[in-house]
This record gives structure tokens, C-alpha cells and sequence, in this order.
């Protein structure tokens, strides 16, 4: 998981971060975001969404560790340190 603050990240990768930013609309034709902070133009354009980690049906399943979030990786850090 990633020790870099969302922000430190975004300006070293040279994009724009608006966490808790919910998008009203996308304006494909002018390439602009609509967003409840305000309307934003874009050349690339990515919406991370989130997602759900699926475990396999397999033997064993019930040691795997997910870690699609920062709070599951600090829950899980000791463990996979020790592993």
C-alpha cells in the first residue's frame, strides 16, 4: 500500500485529486466535468469508483488478505509484516 498522501501523489503525477467531490455531469463535447466544486475542463479524464475485492472459491480462501483501503492495510499491517 502506498506510504504517499493522495495529494503528494497527485502532484508529483501532475493531476488533479477532488476527493469527496461528487460529478454532476460530464460535458463530452466540451471535455468538461461538472462537479459540486465547480466545472473543470480535462484532457484525460479517470473516475475511481471504488471496489469490492472477490475472494475465490478455493482452499485456503480464508487466509487471504485484501487490502483495498488504507484502514484494511493498517488493520492487516503487523500480520503481513510477521507473515
Amino acid at each position: 500500500m502506498t506510504r504517499q498522501s493522495g495529494s503528494d501523489f497527485a502532484e508529483q503525477q501532475r493531476v488533479t485529486l477532488l476527493p469527496h467531490c461528487s460529478v454532476l455531469g460530464i460535458d463530452p463535447a466540451r471535455r468538461t466535468l461538472l462537479t459540486s466544486q465547480g466545472s473543470f475542463p480535462y484532457g484525460q479524464l479517470v473516475l475511481a469508483t471504488g471496489a469490492s475485492a472477490v475472494r475465490p472459491e478455493i482452499p485456503g480462501s480464508e487466509h487471504l488478505v485484501t487490502l483495498n483501503s488504507q484502514q484494511e492495510y493498517q488493520a492487516s499491517e503487523t500480520a503481513l509484516r510477521d507473515a
